[in-house]
């Protein structure tokens, strides 16, 4: 989380204070600061440059994955035909008999 970003939340609540509340030194601007580090820290931040590194492994996977998806379709409907020929050809010899 770059410091600058929680310095300027800070800051920005610091100048909505009133004067009055201003004029109370630094405490006022050290309790928010830690009010907002404390709650901005249960959050998960991740770089813009891990974001894009992630995106790109998951469309490649979903890639993957829908060729793999395609090909299982195919091989399911080839052991499907040569399932129903064997049917057919092992029917052809019960006859036979």
């Amino acid at each position: 989380m770059p410091k600058n970003f929680i310095q300027d939340i800070a800051g920005r609540l610091h100048d909505a204070l009133p004067d009055g509340v201003k004029n109370a030194g630094g405490e006022v601007e050290r309790v928010v600061k830690e009010g907002v580090d404390s709650a901005l820290s249960n959050f998960k931040f991740v770089r813009y440059e891990e974001f894009e590194i992630q995106e790109k492994v998951l469309l490649k996977t979903r890639e993957k994955l829908e060729i793999l998806t395609h090909r299982v379709a195919e091989l399911e409907a080839k052991l499907d035909q040569l399932l129903l020929e064997k049917e057919l050809e092992e029917s052809g010899e019960k006859e036979a008999l």
